[in-house]
Order: structure tokens, then C-alpha cells, then sequence
């Protein structure tokens, strides 16, 4: 088993968590570490997540859960996907990060 750290770059406003959907077996999150900027001027949360994982079986890519920014503006946008001070290819559509990595990891 291997563990894989990949960086989040994000911009978010406010929005609400929710897991309403079976976890991924290969993949197991061990940690997530969170450094965010708040201002006093505007409801504007920027920040980057740190996210360790272990990989449990073969993969060549994986999701997270992210709350897509709306039309409200409530949400979060991924600027960059970061492993290993690589960019890593990602989508980010209906709430869910899909993350491409650059070759199979086992």
C-alpha cells in the first residue's frame, strides 16, 4: 500500500457538507489538513486542503466530495490539483473532485 499527498488549491464561500454516497474501496483518506484565509470585507474563504491517502488497491484516479460553487455564489472552485509539486488533471462537476493521476498508482 502506498500513501499519496496531494495538495488542493481552493477558493470557497460558505457551504454545507454532506456524504451521501458509498465510499471508495481503493482509497482510504487519512488525513486532511486545512489552511484557509478569512476577511473581514467579504464573505470570501480562500485556502489550500492537504489530503493524505492510503491506496489500497491499484488506481488511476479517484473523487473527493467538493460543493461546487452555484449560482448563489455559495460553494468552492479548485484552482489547481497539486501532487508531488506536479499539476495533476482534475474536474470538478456536480460536487465531486475527479482527480486524474499521471500514471497508476499501486
Amino acid at each position: 500500500m502506498r500513501k499519496l499527498f496531494v495538495v488542493l488549491l481552493l477558493v470557497c464561500s460558505i457551504a454545507k457538507a454532506s456524504d451521501p454516497y458509498t465510499r471508495n474501496p481503493a482509497i482510504d483518506i487519512e488525513r486532511y489538513i486545512f489552511q484557509l484565509e478569512v476577511s473581514d470585507n467579504s464573505d470570501l474563504i480562500k485556502g489550500e486542503a492537504f489530503v493524505t491517502l492510503k491506496i489500497k488497491n491499484p488506481i488511476t484516479e479517484f473523487e473527493l466530495d467538493l460543493i461546487n460553487k452555484g449560482a448563489s455564489g455559495a460553494g468552492m472552485e479548485t484552482e489547481s490539483v497539486i501532487m508531488k509539486g506536479s499539476s495533476l488533471k482534475f474536474t470538478h462537476q456536480n460536487n465531486r473532485l475527479k482527480i486524474t493521476l499521471p500514471q497508476q498508482i499501486k
